[in-house]
C-alpha cells in the first residue's frame, strides 16, 4: 500500500477508534499509566500491518486494534486479578459531575482551578487501580455510569459506591472538611 494512502487511511482509522480502544484497554490495565504505551504498541502494529498487506474495513481495524492490545497486555501483564470489592446498600442521590463541582466557577482566577483539579486527580491517583480507572472511564472519557461498569466487568452498584465514596472523601478532603457546604470553600486561606 502507498503510504501516503495507509497514512490517510490509518488517520481515519486513529481518530474513530482511539476512545473504544482507549477505554478497552484502560478498563483492563493494572496501571492507568502504562495505557500510552499500549496503545502506541498497538496502533504501531497495526500501522505496520496496514503498510505490509493494505486496508481492511473499519470494523476489522477495530477487532484487529483490540486483538492487538488484548495480546499486549497478556504480554505485559499475564491474566488480571479480579479486585475483591466491598459493596455498600445505600445508593444516595449525588451530583454527576463532581470534580467540576469541586473545581467550580466561583474563583475568577483559573489558575486555581487548575491547581484544584491537578490535586483532585492526584488524589484520585493514590487510591487503588480500581478506583483510579473508574475515575478515569467517567470522567476523562465521558463515559455513564452504566458504561463504565461493562467496561470493567462490575456490578453498576460497585462502580457507583466506589465513585461515590471516593467523591465524599474529595468533598470532605477540598471542602475543609465541611459536607454539608453547598459553595466550595476552596483554597480561601491561600486567597487571604
Amino acid at each position: 500500500m502507498d503510504k501516503q494512502i495507509a497514512d490517510k487511511y490509518f488517520g481515519e482509522i486513529y481518530d474513530k477508534s482511539y476512545k473504544e480502544l482507549s477505554t478497552y484497554v484502560i478498563a483492563r490495565i493494572k496501571n492507568v499509566d502504562d495505557a500510552k504505551d499500549l496503545l502506541q504498541i498497538t496502533y504501531t502494529s497495526f500501522y505496520k500491518r496496514l503498510l505490509n498487506k493494505g486496508a481492511i474495513p473499519f470494523e476489522n481495524a477495530v477487532q484487529y486494534l483490540k486483538t492487538t492490545a488484548k495480546h499486549e497486555l497478556g504480554r505485559h501483564y499475564g491474566y488480571l486479578n479480579k479486585q475483591a470489592i466491598t459493596v455498600s446498600i445505600d445508593d444516595e442521590e449525588k451530583p454527576q459531575d463532581v470534580l467540576e463541582e469541586l473545581a467550580g466557577d466561583s474563583f475568577e482566577d483559573s489558575t486555581l482551578d487548575e491547581l484544584l483539579l491537578s490535586d483532585i486527580w492526584k488524589y484520585i491517583k493514590g487510591k487503588d487501580s480500581l478506583t483510579y480507572r473508574i475515575f478515569v472511564l467517567r470522567y476523562s472519557f465521558d463515559l455513564s455510569l452504566q458504561e463504565t461498569a461493562d467496561r470493567l466487568e462490575l456490578p453498576l452498584c460497585a462502580v457507583s459506591n466506589r465513585i461515590y465514596r471516593t467523591l465524599d472523601e474529595l468533598r470532605i478532603k477540598f471542602n475543609e472538611g465541611s459536607k454539608d457546604n453547598a459553595e466550595p470553600q476552596r483554597l480561601e486561606k491561600s486567597l487571604g
